[in-house]
C-alpha cells in the first residue's frame, strides 16, 4: 500500500492538542476514484518543516499512525516558517489510492517525530451522478427528481455532515480525557515509586531509631538496675531508721514500671510499622525477581542470536570454500579450452592437408581419364596394363576418400565437443559472477578484518621488541646513563615492519616499497592453485601438464 520501500517515521502516542498546527483547505465532501488527488494545507508558526514530514491518508477510525492507507512526503519549504502560515500542498498518485468503497478518509500531516500535527475533515471516494436522472431497474420505473427534493436532499446531506462532525468532536473530547487519564495515571505511577523511595528511607530511619532506644532502654534498665541495688544496700543498712525514704523509692519504682509499659507500647506499634513496611519491600523485591527474569530471557535471545550469527559466518565460510573450488574449476577449465583450441588449430591443419589431398585426387582422376582415351587407340596389351594401374588408383582413392571423411567427422564431433564446452564455460562464469559480487563484499570484509589483524600484529611487534630492549637496559643499567633515555636522540628503527613486506610465495623481503607494490610482485608470480608451487621458469604447456597432473 505504501508509495516508497522506506516506510515513513511513525509513533504509537497520540496527542491531540497538536492537531491544530497544521490545517487542511478545500477538502471536499468526495474524490473521484481512479485520478490523481491534489491535498493543500498550511503550516502555522508552531511546527518547524523537516525533510522526514509526510502527509497520509487513513481511514476514520484510525489508532495509530502506522494504520495509514498510502502516504506522500511533504513538500520542501523553501523560506523559514515565520508569523504567517505557510501554503504547502502535494498529489497522491491515482494507482496508490483507495477505490470506491463507500468509506470515509482523512488526511493527516505526521512529523518526523511520528507525531501528528494536523488532521481534515472526513471525505469519500465515489463517482459523481451523471445527471439527476435516477432509473430503477428492480421496478423498470423512471423517477425524476426536481430541484427542490435535490435541494432536501442536499440539506439533509449537510445535516448529516453536521451530526458527524458533532461526533468527531465528541471524540476528540473523549481521547482528551482519556489521554488526560493516561498522564494522570503516568504521574500516579511516577509518584507511587516516589512513595516507595520514601518509605524505604523511612524504614531505614525507623531501624536507626529502633536501635537508639532499644540501647537507651538497655541502658536505662542497667541504671535503674544499679540504683536498686545501691537502694537495697542502704535499706539493709538502715532499716529501722530509713522508713520514709523507701516509700518514696516504691513510688520512683512504680513510676518506672508505667514508664516502662508505655515504652512496650511504642515498641509494639514500631513492629507493627515494621512487618507493614517488610510486606512492601517483598513486594519490590517480586517485582525486582520479575524484572531479573525479563532479563535474563532477553540475555538468552541475546545468546541465541549470537549463534545464529556464528552459524551465518560458518555458512559464509562454506561459501567461500566452494567459491575458491568454483574458481580452481574455471582455471581447468580455460587450461582445456586452451588446449581444445591447439586441437582445433591442429586440425584445421590437418583440413588443408586433406583437401590438398583430395585436389590431387581430382587431378588424378582426369589424368585416368586422359588416360582411358589414350588407351582406346593404343593396343590390347597396354590396355590391361593400364586398366590394373587404373584400378590401383581408385582404390587409393577411394581409401583417401574414407580417411578424408574420418577425418571429417573427427572434426565435427570435435567442433560439437568444443561449443559445449563453451556453453558449460558460459553457464560456469555467470554463476562465478553472480557468487563473485557474494564473495567481493565477504571479502571486503575479510580485508578489513585482515588490516585490523596487521596493525594488532604490528603493535604486538612493536611493543615485544620495546619489551626486549627494555628487558636488555634492566640487565645492564650502566650501558645507558639516562633512565628514560636521550629526549634529542632519533629513535632507531625497528625491524618489524622491514620482516611484514616479504612475498609470500618466494619469501623474499622488499624493505622500501608499499603495500599494493608488494602485491603486485605477488600476482606476477605463476602458481599452481592446486600445490601453490612457483612455475615462473615454465612454459606455458609445461604449467598446463602440471596443473593437470593433480587430477
Amino acid at each position: 500500500m505504501s508509495q516508497r520501500a522506506e516506510g515513513p517515521p511513525t509513533s504509537n502516542v497520540m496527542e491531540v492538542s497538536t492537531y491544530s498546527q497544521v490545517v487542511f483547505n478545500e477538502v471536499p465532501q468526495s474524490y473521484i476514484p481512479n485520478s490523481p488527488v491534489k491535498c493543500s494545507y498550511k503550516l502555522t508558526a508552531a511546527i518547524e518543516p523537516h525533510r522526514r514530514d509526510w502527509v497520509g491518508i487513513f481511514k476514520v477510525g484510525w489508532s495509530t499512525t502506522r494504520d495509514y492507507y498510502t502516504f506522500v512526503w511533504a513538500a520542501p519549504c523553501s523560506n523559514p516558517v515565520g508569523e504567517e502560515p505557510v501554503e504547502q500542498h502535494v498529489t497522491f498518485d491515482a494507482y496508490y489510492l483507495p477505490k470506491e468503497d463507500g468509506e470515509f478518509y482523512q488526511f493527516c500531516f505526521v512529523d518526523s517525530s511520528g507525531q501528528v500535527r494536523g488532521a481534515s475533515i472526513p471525505f469519500r471516494f465515489e463517482s459523481p451522478a451523471e445527471s439527476s436522472l435516477d432509473y430503477s431497474m428492480d421496478n423498470d420505473l423512471l423517477v425524476i427528481s426536481t430541484q427542490g427534493q435535490v435541494e432536501k436532499e442536499k440539506e439533509a446531506v449537510h445535516k448529516e455532515m453536521e451530526k458527524q462532525k458533532e461526533t468527531i468532536n465528541i471524540l476528540r473530547a473523549e481521547l482528551n480525557e482519556r489521554l488526560l487519564e493516561i498522564s494522570c495515571l503516568r504521574e500516579s505511577n511516577v509518584e507511587l515509586g516516589q512513595s516507595v523511595s520514601r518509605l524505604e528511607q523511612e524504614q531505614a530511619q525507623r531501624e536507626t531509631e529502633r536501635e537508639k532506644e532499644r540501647e537507651q532502654w538497655a541502658s536505662q534498665q542497667e541504671n535503674e538496675r544499679t540504683q536498686q541495688e545501691r537502694e537495697r544496700q542502704i535499706l539493709d543498712s538502715h532499716h529501722g531508721l530509713m522508713q520514709e525514704p523507701i516509700a518514696q523509692n516504691t513510688v520512683g519504682l512504680e513510676e518506672s514500671m508505667r514508664e516502662r509499659e508505655v515504652l512496650q507500647q511504642s515498641v509494639s506499634t514500631w513492629q507493627e510499622k515494621y512487618q507493614q513496611a517488610m510486606t512492601k519491600i517483598n513486594l519490590l523485591k517480586q517485582e525486582r525477581a520479575e524484572l531479573k527474569e525479563k532479563i535474563a530471557t532477553q540475555e538468552a535471545e541475546v545468546t541465541q542470536l549470537s549463534s545464529r550469527i556464528r552459524e551465518m559466518d560458518q555458512e559464509k565460510q562454506q561459501n567461500l570454500e566452494e567459491l575458491h573450488k568454483q574458481h580452481d574449476h574455471i582455471i581447468l577449465l580455460q587450461v582445456d579450452l586452451q588446449s581444445s583450441q591447439k586441437e582445433t588449430v591442429k586440425l584445421a591443419g590437418e583440413l588443408r592437408e586433406l583437401r590438398a589431398q583430395a585436389e590431387a585426387a581430382e587431378g588424378l582422376c582426369r589424368e585416368n581419364q586422359a588416360l582411358q582415351r589414350t588407351l582406346s587407340e593404343q593396343d590390347g596389351k597396354d590396355r590391361e596394363d593400364l586398366e590394373k594401374l587404373l584400378q590401383e588408383v581408385k582404390e587409393e582413392l577411394r581409401k583417401e576418400r574414407q580417411s578424408s571423411e574420418e577425418s571429417r567427422r573427427q572434426t565435427g564431433r570435435a567442433l560439437q565437443e568444443l561449443k559445449e564446452a563453451k556453453e558449460k564455460l558460459e553457464n560456469l562464469v555467470k554463476d562465478f559472477q553472480e557468487k563473485d559480487k557474494l564473495s567481493s563484499e565477504q571479502e571486503k570484509q575479510l580485508m578489513d578484518l585482515q588490516k585490523i589483524l596487521d596493525e594488532e600484529v604490528n603493535m604486538a611487534t612493536i611493543m615485544r621488541v620495546e619489551k626486549d630492549k627494555l628487558s636488555q637496559d634492566n640487565q645492564n643499567p650502566e650501558a645507558d646513563p639516562l633512565l628514560y633515555g636521550n629526549p634529542f636522540e632519533a629513535p632507531a628503527t625497528s625491524s618489524t615492519e622491514e620482516l611484514l613486506m616479504m612475498c609470500r610465495y618466494c619469501q623474499e623481503i622488499f624493505p622500501d616499497i608499499s603495500r599494493s607494490e608488494l602485491e603486485q610482485h605477488e600476482e606476477s608470480h605463476r602458481v599452481c592453485p592446486f600445490c601453490t608451487l612457483i612455475c615462473d621458469s615454465m612454459d606455458q604447456h609445461g604449467f598446463e601438464e602440471h596443473v593437470y597432473s593433480h587430477e
